[in-house]
């Protein structure tokens, strides 16, 4: 046995390190599992609500996707494509009238400009077109014709 006055020497014994920054991503793909199922379960929720055609046609959907029918009368895609052209005719007659009103203040613009003395020099310089996104109101400049000083902020005096 060991005498008294000896110290006994146990080995030192190691915790494996662990690392805690990653808690693991099963929460996650279950999560995103019941995320879907919410989803899916509104969408039958609204489906529900919906009028006996609409869910005919839902139905036709599942039941051929790359063509459906609602009866023997109904065109493939009947109901869908009368929404789809109904929705076309609407923007198309929206863009008509907004250019028609684009139209409008084109011609209001133009009239102002040539009854304001102070703008009658600048006439052949400015361009109003009509782009997608409504008017494009453009001041030109020429070598000769320029806004602003060379070089400067200020206004050239000649042209305003």
């Amino acid at each position: 046995m060991a005498d008294h006055n000896e110290q006994q020497i146990f080995p030192a014994k190691k915790k494996p390190k662990k690392h805690h920054g990653h808690h693991g991503g099963a929460w996650k793909v279950a999560y995103a599992d019941f995320v879907t199922a919410m989803m899916a379960l509104f969408i039958v929720l609204w489906v529900l609500g919906q009028s006996e055609e609409v869910k005919k046609a839902v139905a036709g959907y599942f039941k051929d996707p790359a063509g459906f029918q609602l009866t023997s009368e109904t065109p493939p895609g009947g109901i869908k494509n009368d929404i789809i052209n109904l929705q076309l005719e609407a923007k198309r007659l929206q863009r008509e009238k907004q250019q028609k009103q684009f139209e409008e203040m084109k011609g209001k613009i133009m009239r102002e400009l040539q009854q304001n003395p102070s703008f009658k020099n600048l006439m052949d310089q400015i361009e109003i077109t009509m782009v997608d996104e409504g008017l494009k109101i453009e001041m030109l400049e020429s070598a000769d014709n320029v806004f602003f000083q060379i070089g400067s902020a200020k206004l050239n005096p000649e042209r305003c």
